[in-house]
């Protein structure tokens, strides 16, 4: 059932034919992983320099302030966002003026009462430098209304090529300035700042592309409160949203369950699991969303968009997180030298659940785009409550960054395989289909890391080789064998994964191939073992 806020509002139009449609979000679905990878590349990159020059009290600073500032503005945009985008490209010139100026003078808001609590906060926290930090962090939403508000009308016209590029240009300015600032030693304010800094380049460009110029429109004072009124769930759905990611950091630390250093030992493991399942579940709801709403009269080919969908990004997400989580100790040694050893069970804890994340995205991206914007909001908050309850119980258990995570996994698996399969269900999708589609590259990935996490404990290169490499010093020889180390995990986790995906998952590879950019559609046939039909070499998959 659609909420009655939107009951009267009138259908997207659905005109698209599946060719068009599926071609369009495969084409978007090929830049959205593309410029994830890179993202990664990036934010990895950031994350070597910032865990050398940082401490976890720093990263614990920088935790807490970004969950009380999220609380505070966690409703972004007032929900104008969401709201343009599922009243669809019909609406779009009538309500692009009011919505920006509701969202501007709402994050305004928003942000004035975070510098009001920030020094009270610091107080209550004994962190003078919070209070400087949670300001800069709160500087960033208003300062980047006008480019969130117009990434919207990007996302209805389906123009995700242009809207990656964006989105990677951004984040390579706000990763680089973070190094450079973490280097000039800045401490929290350096992934602070780096924030600002994004929000107003995508402002920017946003802003010299728009032919309306939104800015100028009307604020039409008068359909705010119709506006506030419809989009109050979604409202209400952002802030449960916030919880997933950042309530247990917010709760933890203050409520005495962790020590400052085991709170930012949790946020590091945290950050790294994070960088593929977030960015890529963030860009499934950019993706699907617009998509799925077209498809709204159309409930077989929206369950078919949403099973293929799933069974693709779960291969994706499962490869890369297992894979990060059997090449951690590895990857520890060669970046940090044992500075972050303590994290690297964390980080394993993590991994082994965090590709369940991202089906976060493309249920909020079903749900949304339905209209069904009261029980995404309930949902979500279900999940995010059940979330921080699980890590704090983990932390009375045992006060430490990897039984939280490994508590925060265990909720993360439960919650989201039930949630997939209980809103999925009006779809009329196979139980044993949808099952098979979330599990199969999960389980394959679970087998495929534990080998190779196995092949480089067993081995104990680092304990025994080093001696007999005959040049160079102590910090060398180490390098030499943790790269050995890598070459090995990851070698093994990833042949090993790829030999059984071919064997159970041929299906999942095929579509996995056929949303690749079309230069490199063979190259990954070949190298995935699948053959192409005749038409996929120059046609995109039908459906999304």
């Amino acid at each position: 059932m659609k909420d009655a806020a939107i009951e009267s509002l009138p259908n997207p139009p659905t005109a698209a034919p599946a060719e068009a449609l599926g071609a369009r979000v495969g084409h978007g679905m090929a830049w959205i992983v593309a410029v994830t990878v890179a993202n990664k590349l990036l934010t990895s990159l950031a994350q070597i320099v910032l865990g050398w020059q940082l401490d976890p009290s720093d990263f614990s600073v920088f935790a807490v302030a970004t969950a009380f500032a999220g609380l505070i503005i966690v409703c972004r945009d007032a929900g104008m966002r969401e709201l343009v985008i599922q009243r669809g490209q019909d609406n779009y010139d009538k309500l692009a003026g009011p919505t920006y100026w509701l969202a501007f003078w709402y994050n305004m808001l928003m942000a004035s009462i975070i510098a009001a609590v920030a020094f009270p906060l610091a107080a209550y926290l004994n962190k003078p430098s919070f209070a400087y930090v949670i300001i800069v962090i709160g500087m960033a939403a208003p300062i980047g209304t006008l480019g969130s508000m117009l990434q919207s009308k990007m996302r209805i016209d389906l123009e995700f090529a242009r809207g990656s590029k964006i989105a990677f240009w951004s984040n390579s300015l706000r990763q680089l300035s973070s190094i450079g600032f973490a280097l000039g030693g800045l401490g929290a304010m350096a992934l602070a700042i780096p924030a600002v800094i994004a929000a107003a380049a995508e402002t920017i460009i946003y802003g010299r592309s728009d032919k309306k110029r939104i800015w100028k429109l009307p604020a039409e004072r008068d359909k705010w409160p119709k506006l506030l009124g419809d989009s109050r769930w979604l409202m209400f759905g952002s802030l449960a949203n916030f919880s997933i990611d950042w309530a247990p950091f917010m709760v933890l630390l203050p409520l005495g369950l962790l020590s400052a250093d085991q709170n930012g030992l949790f946020y590091f493991g945290y950050s790294i699991t994070a960088q593929v399942g977030v960015m890529l579940g963030v860009s499934v709801v950019m993706v699907l969303m617009p998509a799925l709403t077209r498809l709204n009269d159309d409930p077989i080919r929206q369950g078919q968009a949403v099973l293929r969908s799933l069974r693709t990004l779960m291969l994706i997400a499962s490869i890369a997180s297992l894979g990060l989580a059997a090449c951690m100790p590895a990857l520890e040694g060669l970046l940090w030298h044992g500075k972050w050893a303590a994290v690297v069970p964390a980080t394993i804890a993590l991994g082994v659940f965090f590709s369940w994340r991202i089906t976060f995205g493309l249920t909020s991206a079903l749900l949304m785009a339905q209209g069904r914007f009261k029980l995404y909001a309930w949902l979500t908050l279900f999940e995010g409550v059940g979330l921080t309850l699980s890590c704090c119980l983990a932390a009375l258990v045992k006060p430490d960054a990897t039984t939280v995570s490994l508590g925060a996994g265990l909720w993360l698996f439960v919650s989201r395989a039930g949630i997939c399969m209980w809103v999925t269900k009006q779809l009329g999708l196979p139980r044993r289909k949808l099952a098979v589609a979330m599990c199969s590259s999960w389980i394959i990935a679970i087998i495929a890391g534990a080998a190779g996490w196995s092949a480089d404990h067993f081995l104990n290169l680092r304990g025994s080789l080093p001696q007999h490499i005959p040049f160079g010093s102590d910090t060398i020889k180490l390098a030499i064998v943790d790269l050995l180390r890598l070459s090995i995990a990851g070698g093994v986790t990833s042949l090993l994964f790829l030999v059984l995906a071919r064997v159970f998952l041929h299906e999942a590879l095929l579509d996995v191939v056929n949303v690749a950019p079309v230069r490199l559609r063979r190259i990954m046939a070949v190298v995935c073992g699948v053959r192409l039909e005749p038409e996929s070499t120059s046609t995109p998959p039908a459906q999304p």
